[in-house]
């Protein structure tokens, strides 16, 4: 998310996402939003992922894994719903990156009311020439009165798609050789250079990446976690998001993820192709963490947005196991936050019993600089509350934080029956003084008490969140 100058502004962004959501919840056909985005056009420049698209390209396509991962890559088309171009200037800092990410849905006796959790992410595709297809807005379609053909490839025109297929997506070298300085358009670069919440991209990049050619910068996944022997019944979600400056400067880094369910279609090359209940077409303007509700309506689902900053999505789901116990399940998306997260905390009834309390997060690679070190978890009871942490940024700038375009799990059992309550995140990166470092979202808590107040701990209305039904 841009920098909001105004409390007004931010609560018609938050209006606009909240029907966004909404929409995804009820599980409205991507054509039919598609009617209602091209007639009516944001203000400014506004990229979306309209579709998920064409054959996977599995780059690991023998029986055996390498190193026990697989490598895969998704095309993408992208769709400038706004009503001025988008720049995409290859050699220059105003152009998109593209980031592709797997997730997958598990019921089992370790997940016993379910879980979405993230497998897998890429680094970023650097868009290097827009196409001006009419796709999806075309007056033959209905959908609208056609793509605005700017003539030239360094901007995306309004009502125009571009796409970029799965081999596009998935290459990792440097226009064609092995990277041994700079990059330059049209491959892969790093997350760490790239701040979500402004779209500012460090270009040209400076990481080559490292490691198996094969692997190297690709949407990395463990082999174990997509052997459909070893995950019976799971279901796998692909997620893709554009960022880029000037999306971003107009206030449209909200909506810029979209998804689309996918299945293995041969066990032993463990290849994708499109399918399920959700992979008929793309749901757009949605991170993958919607599909959760999609599939079972009684998660809970919020969002934040942290002042001039970005947005967090939060979902919950409460098992009763039927003996006096129950599982609590939250996971926390960062879809656009350059501060990124640091801590989650539940609270708890005082004294009450705690157990089982575990974390899934979703490993770089590649030479990435982030930290994969797993977080702490610290479960206080006695105290009154459940907290998962990692290090500081004053500690280590590269900890392991929840960082953009990843989401992290966390999970433990109670004895105590769910209530309304308030989680409470605490942001890695400082901020100039006076900005807030924790915040509080409502969401099922043991036996909690519900407040109303949507505000900052420091009693601030800056930001909103909102669980939608």
């Amino acid at each position: 998310m841009s920098p909001s100058p105004s409390p007004s502004v931010s609560a018609h962004r938050v209006h606009r996402a909240r029907r966004a959501l909404v929409a995804a919840v009820a599980g409205l056909l991507a054509a039919a939003g598609l009617w209602a985005i091209c007639f009516d056009a944001s203000d400014g420049p506004d990229v979306i992922v309209a579709d998920l698209y064409g054959s996977w390209a599995n780059h690991v396509t023998t029986a055996l894994p390498i190193d026990g991962q697989r490598a895969y890559s998704i095309g993408t088309k992208s769709l400038n719903i706004g009503d001025t171009n988008l720049l995409w200037q290859a050699g220059t800092t105003n152009h998109p990156v593209i980031g592709q990410h797997l997730y997958r849905y598990q019921t089992d006796a370790a997940r016993p009311g379910g879980r979405l959790e993230q497998i897998g992410l890429a680094w970023l595709k650097h868009g290097f020439n827009a196409l001006a297809q009419n796709e999806f807005c075309s007056v033959a379609s209905g959908n609208g009165d056609g793509c605005d053909n700017p003539g030239t490839g360094s901007l995306l025109g309004t009502g125009c798609s571009d796409p970029y297929d799965a081999a596009t997506n998935g290459e990792n070298s440097t226009q064609g050789t092995a990277c041994s300085g700079p990059g330059g358009p049209g491959a892969l670069g790093a997350r760490s250079e790239v701040n979500a919440a402004t779209g500012q991209i460090t270009y040209p990049y400076q990481l080559c990446g490292t490691g198996d050619a094969t692997l190297r910068k690709r949407l990395r996944v463990a082999d174990a976690d997509v052997d459909p022997a070893a995950n019976p019944g799971a279901r796998y979600f692909a997620e893709a998001q554009y960022v880029t400056p000037d999306d971003a400067a107009a206030g449209h880094a909200w909506n810029n993820a979209s998804f689309r369910e996918a299945v293995i279609t041969n066990a032993t090359s463990r290849s994708f192709g499109w399918g399920g209940a959700l992979g008929a077409a793309t749901t757009q303007q949605s991170p993958a963490l919607a599909a959760w509700v999609l599939i079972d309506p009684s998660v809970a689902f919020a969002f934040a947005d942290v002042a001039a900053d970005g947005r967090f999505h939060l979902a919950a789901k409460v098992h009763d196991f039927g003996d006096g116990s129950w599982r609590y399940e939250y996971a926390v998306h960062n879809l656009t936050s350059h501060r990124s997260l640091q801590r989650f905390e539940v609270p708890v009834p005082a004294g009450s019993t705690v157990d089982a309390p575990g974390f899934h997060d979703v490993d770089y690679h590649s030479g990435e600089v982030y930290s994969n070190t797993d977080w702490t978890i610290e479960a206080d009871a006695p105290n009154g509350f459940v907290a998962w942490f990692g290090a500081t940024h004053a500690a280590n700038p590269n900890a392991n934080a929840l960082r953009w375009g990843t989401t992290y799990n966390f999970w433990f059992d109670s004895d105590q029956a769910p209530g309304g309550g308030r989680v409470e995140l605490t942001l890695f990166r400082p901020a100039a003084p006076g900005a807030p470092t924790t915040f509080s979202v409502n969401l099922p808590v043991p036996g909690g008490a519900l407040l109303f107040a949507d505000d900052w701990e420091n009693g601030t209305a800056s930001a909103w969140d909102f669980r939608v039904p």
